[in-house]
């Protein structure tokens, strides 16, 4: 699989790649998450959590979730053995995932969110980690299709996600004042 999903912010991309990640997990292989920022890798990190936890149908699955963004040098060892050695199946983190030090057992799966500030070598990269595995990228920012890119050429399907905007913010004006 290789799909762009592109959705406005709290769509519920990263629940798709939760979910997806866990799906891929359930037979024992690895997902890597790669966001831009480490703010965006720690609320990935949260909202993963946070699905997994709150998600009883797969409480029986094997999982183990770690962040690799700003730990202590021997908590980043600890997480690169274990990914390694497949005792963490998820790991999610900034562009640490492509240091030579990190090294998969199994991965099988790939998400890069906010895929227009990686450059096709750095996606390439995380990708080689793995056996082809599958790639979502995901992104805020519209992309149109028609423009020719290379990026655009290398995916086999575009998926969009929109979701109306809740009742409170439906009818949202922007102002500006002049002092």
């Amino acid at each position: 699989m290789n799909r762009l999903l592109q959705g406005d912010v709290g769509s519920g991309k990263t629940v798709v790649a939760a979910l997806a990640a866990t799906m891929v997990n359930a037979s024992g292989a690895q997902a890597a998450i790669m966001a831009p920022t480490s703010i965006l890798a720690e609320q990935h990190y949260r909202t993963f959590l946070a699905i997994l936890a709150a998600e009883e149908a797969f409480s029986s699955l094997p999982r183990s979730a770690c962040w690799l963004v700003i730990p202590p040098p021997p908590e980043k060892e600890e997480i690169r053995l274990g990914l390694a050695d497949g005792s963490i199946l998820i790991v999610i983190g900034t562009h640490a995932l492509l240091e030579d030090p990190v090294a998969f057992k199994d991965l099988q799966f790939v998400t890069i969110d906010e895929q227009h500030r990686f450059g096709v070598e750095q996606r390439a990269v995380l990708r080689s980690k793995g056996t082809n595995p599958h790639l979502l990228v995901m992104t805020a920012t519209p992309i149109r299709v028609r423009s020719p890119s290379p990026f655009m050429a290398t995916l086999t399907f575009p998926s969009w996600m929109s979701c109306p905007w809740p009742p409170a913010h439906r009818n949202l004006r922007a102002y500006s004042h002049r002092t």
